[in-house]
């Protein structure tokens, strides 16, 4: 009898206990304490923590869109509501028009929420709308003062908002986006923010008019998981299937991934 017969052979329907998706968050943590531990302790402290504002860079698949999913899940687990935005041509609207009155029509399905813009205000040029209601002009709607709507349904909580993909959002969108955060923690409103990117992108964002305050925000690199840190998320991945992975095979695959989430 060969040693591999003497191995149990696992039921053909034993889901894969890693998750090689697309932003999925992992079953287990390594790596990444600090960050998460900082995060937590921000939104459990007043005003002003700076690890309410995160930069997070990296290369590409170290992990960047897992952890901002998990910061995500650490605030809503606390009561808060959280944001996505993706990099791209109409980050900023799609914030403005979208994400965020999606949040708020859950939270209160009666909100009024018109949402007939003719531009992003703050973005260069001030627009208005004709409100019918009261026969006036009216300020369209801009980052910040949809922030200021949804955290008026939060019932004391806050709002957070995490933008991955940086490197590909418009200059503009991201000043917007950093410039409504700044004006909203001046009122001492309960707000988090965290940009994801590629480390050029993240270092361009510090650059750009309006966003210099974020210098004073939390920045992490994100690098290669060590041999120790690997070998252990994946023994406890396995063992929480129940499938034990043995020491000399978890180092042989923290050595083939190097380092990589």
């Amino acid at each position: 009898m060969s040693p591999r017969s003497k191995n149990p052979q696992l039921p053909a329907e034993t889901p894969n206990p890693f998750r090689p998706t697309f932003g999925a968050s992992p079953r287990f943590w390594a790596g990444r304490k600090a960050i998460l531990e900082g995060f937590s302790e921000a939104l459990d402290s007043p005003v002003g923590h700076p690890d309410r504002a995160m930069l997070i860079s990296g290369t590409r698949g170290i992990g960047k869109t897992v952890l901002l999913t998990e910061l995500e899940d650490i605030a809503e687990a606390r009561g808060w509501i959280s944001v996505r935005g993706i990099g791209g041509a109409g980050m900023a609207e799609h914030l403005i028009n979208t994400a965020i009155p999606s949040h708020i029509a859950k939270l209160n399905p009666q909100a009024e929420t018109r949402l007939k813009t003719l531009g992003i205000a703050g973005l260069g040029r001030v627009e208005t709308e004709l409100d019918p209601r009261y026969g006036q002009l009216q300020p369209v709607p801009t980052v910040e003062t949809r922030i200021r709507q949804l955290l008026d349904y939060t019932s004391g909580s806050g709002v957070f908002i995490a933008i991955d993909e940086v490197q590909d959002a418009p200059s503009e969108d991201l000043a917007a986006v950093a410039q409504a955060f700044q004006n909203l923690i001046k009122d001492e409103l309960p707000v988090a923010l965290a940009f994801a990117g590629l480390t050029v992108g993240t270092r361009d964002l510090l650059d750009l008019p309006g966003t210099t305050f974020l210098r004073r925000a939390s920045a992490y690199e994100l690098g290669p998981l060590t041999a120790d840190d690997t070998m252990s998320l994946l023994a406890s991945t396995a063992d929480g299937s129940g499938i034990h992975f043995g020491n000399a095979a978890a180092r042989r695959a923290a050595e083939a991934s190097y380092g990589f989430p």
